[in-house]
C-alpha cells in the first residue's frame, strides 16, 4: 500500500441524495440550483452568474450564453458534458465521468475537489488554486496550468498530455501513481512527489531547470 503524501479531499458532494423539490431557479442574471437532483439538458438562459449548492446532476449538459460563470459547493457530476463551461469556484466537489473540454477554470480556487475518470482536454487552469484535489483515473490533454498553485494534489492512474506547467507552485503533490507524465515548461519541481522509474521520462525537464544541456547521439 502506497503512503499517502498528499492530504485527500475532504466530504466531497452532498451529504445526503437530495430530492427534486430543491430550487432551481435560472430566471434572472444570478440563478441558482440548490439542493436538487437533475438530469439531461439545463438551460441557464441569460444567467450571468449560477450557484450550484447540496445538488446532484447526472447526464447533464448545459445551455448557457458565453462566460456564464458557475461557483459550485458540495455537489456531484456524473456523466456529465461540461464543455466550454466558466467554473470560478469549486468546494467539496465530484465529477465522475465527466468531459470537461474547454473548460475554463483560470483563476478559480478549487477545496476540496474529487475528479473520477473524468477528460480535461483544451482546459485551462491559469493561475488557479487548488488544495486537497484528487485527480483518480483522469486523462489531461493539453491543459495550460501556467502559475498555478498546486497544495496537497494527488493523480492516481491519470494521464498527463502536454501540460504547460510553466511557473506553477507545488505543495504536497503526488505523482508517483500517475501513468504518463508529458509535462511542459516546469522549471521547478519542489514540492513534488515522484517514483524512481517516472525519472527517466523527464530528464530533460530536469536538465532544462538546472540549465544543462544534454548531447544527443551524432550531435557535436
Amino acid at each position: 500500500m502506497t503512503e499517502p503524501f498528499a492530504s485527500p479531499p475532504r466530504a466531497v458532494g452532498p451529504l445526503a441524495e437530495p430530492n427534486v423539490d430543491g430550487v432551481v431557479d435560472l430566471e434572472d442574471r444570478w440563478g441558482s440550483i440548490l439542493e436538487v437532483s437533475l438530469r439531461g439538458g439545463v438551460d441557464l438562459g441569460a444567467c450571468e452568474q449560477v450557484e450550484i449548492r447540496g445538488s446532484v446532476l447526472r447526464g447533464v449538459t448545459f445551455r448557457a450564453q458565453p462566460g456564464v460563470e458557475l461557483d459550485v459547493t458540495a455537489s456531484t457530476f456524473v456523466d456529465c458534458d461540461l464543455t466550454a463551461l466558466r467554473f470560478t469556484k469549486l468546494t467539496n466537489t465530484r465529477f465522475e465521468g465527466c468531459k470537461l473540454s474547454g473548460v475554463d477554470f483560470g483563476g478559480g480556487v478549487w477545496r476540496d475537489v474529487l475528479l473520477d475518470r473524468t477528460l480535461l482536454k483544451f482546459s485551462v487552469l491559469r493561475m488557479a488554486e487548488l488544495e486537497r484535489v484528487e485527480f483518480r483515473d483522469c486523462t489531461f490533454d493539453d491543459v495550460d496550468a501556467y502559475e498555478t498553485s498546486f497544495s496537497n494534489v494527488a493523480m492516481p492512474g491519470s494521464r498527463l498530455r502536454a501540460v504547460e506547467l510553466d511557473k506553477a507552485r507545488f505543495s504536497a503533490v503526488d505523482l508517483r501513481e500517475a501513468v504518463e507524465l508529458d509535462l511542459r515548461s516546469c522549471r521547478r519541481f519542489e514540492g513534488c512527489l515522484l517514483g524512481e522509474e517516472q525519472l527517466v521520462g523527464l530528464v530533460h525537464l530536469f536538465a532544462a531547470a538546472a540549465g544543462v544541456s544534454i548531447a544527443r547521439p551524432g550531435q557535436e
